[in-house]
């Protein structure tokens, strides 16, 4: 039986139960008594129904989901896990290459100046973290030789460690093949976005960036390299000078670091993603008082994250991912990293996150001006 402090209770009814006398447990300690013995396995599943602050998934919530052991991961670079201090990851896909353009016309090119200036070139001593290239099935070898002779021919970037990886070819398929049933594999998926019936397409390769990010980086050998990622939009460019976020990372002992928060539900609402993860917390015997005052529609804008490996490799992180994935909300409302990111922090580590401040970056050409630019962060100086 769990001990009563643990605060089961509400999952069945699918309510966001506020746990307001629990105290978050530190996600170190729960390592420990998983290692120990002393806690069970994060193994519980949740399968919620009615109504909290939004609709709850219910019946896309597949109980005994197995995961796919997807091909890509098993590489190794040959060195022992977070033996080295942090990389930049970019994902690249034919869609940033194929164009009329030279590739420095390119946002990949604008995106790779642009680190070599604001980032690497401020500081000799930043060349020692890497730059790691994960690259879809579609990125020929030609593009991406193109790709290397660019940063080669860059007076920063050429002494920079570049290295090569592919995107796991098996996530042409569904993460598990209980939800091939339920959604089928197709280039596209129509994913509820507010009231129905309005809905909105979501190509696979977007989706499916998701996973990647918030799951399966984390059970990758060449990445578990590294003691920090910082994740980084291939169509992203920084506009100023901008910090060691390394060494803020690791400094300020945060786990996950993010730049632009929003409640705007934008692209599509969360309804219903905070109750399920609460759920799921509560079931497990996790304290969820952090989690369950996080507003609705909380989104950290994906194309950047800084994160802290030993986190996001531990036990606890994994199933909490691993709980997510299997809702379906993924598919279904297009629950994705960005609302995902912040859900898991708040439940493992609420005092353990920093937001970046006092710079510029673009997304596609479109700036992010919402005043957060101008606030100075004075755990990440620009020089």
């Amino acid at each position: 039986s769990q001990p009563a402090s643990w605060g089961r209770g509400g999952a069945a009814a699918g309510k966001a139960v506020v746990q307001g006398s629990c105290k978050v447990q530190d996600w170190r300690e729960i390592e420990a008594e998983v290692k120990a013995g002393k806690r069970p396995p994060f193994d519980r599943p949740v399968r919620a129904t009615g109504k909290g602050r939004g609709t709850v998934v219910a019946s896309q919530y597949v109980v005994n989901a197995t995961m796919l052991d997807p091909t890509g991961l098993r590489q190794s670079m040959g060195v022992e896990d977070f033996a080295l201090p942090g990389a930049i990851t970019l994902l690249i896909s034919d869609k940033f290459l194929h164009r009329k353009k030279p590739l420095n016309k390119l946002w990949v090119g604008y995106c790779l100046a642009s680190l070599s200036k604001h980032f690497y070139g401020r500081d000799p001593r930043r060349q020692k973290y890497d730059l790691v290239m994960i690259y879809y099935p579609d990125v020929t070898a030609a593009q991406r030789k193109e790709i290397s002779d660019l940063i080669a021919a860059d007076r920063v970037m050429s002494k920079v460690t570049v290295r090569w990886m592919p995107f796991p070819g098996k996530l042409r398929r569904m993460l598990y093949p209980e939800h091939e049933k339920l959604w089928g594999t197709r280039d596209s998926y129509f994913t509820t976005c507010g009231p129905a019936p309005k809905q909105r397409s979501w190509g696979w390769g977007y989706l499916v960036m998701t996973v990647f990010r918030v799951y399966l980086t984390f059970l990758s050998p060449p990445l578990r390299a590294y003691e920090y990622l910082w994740v980084f939009d291939a169509d992203s460019v920084l506009d100023t000078p901008f910090c060691d976020v390394f060494e803020t990372m690791r400094g300020g002992g945060f786990v996950q670091g993010f730049y632009m928060s929003t409640t705007n539900p934008m692209a599509c609402p969360q309804r219903g993603f905070i109750e399920n993860m609460s759920a799921w917390g509560r079931e497990n015997g996790l304290c969820t008082a952090s989690l369950d005052k996080l507003p609705t529609d909380t989104s950290w804008i994906g194309n950047f994250a800084v994160v802290d490996m030993r986190f996001h490799t531990s036990k606890v992180y994994l199933a909490a991912a691993d709980a997510f994935l299997k809702t379906g909300g993924l598919w279904e409302y297009r629950w994705t990293d960005q609302s995902f990111w912040p859900i898991v922090s708040h439940l493992l580590a609420p005092d353990k996150t920093h937001q970046f401040s006092g710079w510029t970056m673009r997304h596609k050409g479109q700036p992010f001006n919402t005043g957060i630019e101008k606030v100075a962060d004075p755990l990440c100086p620009k020089t």
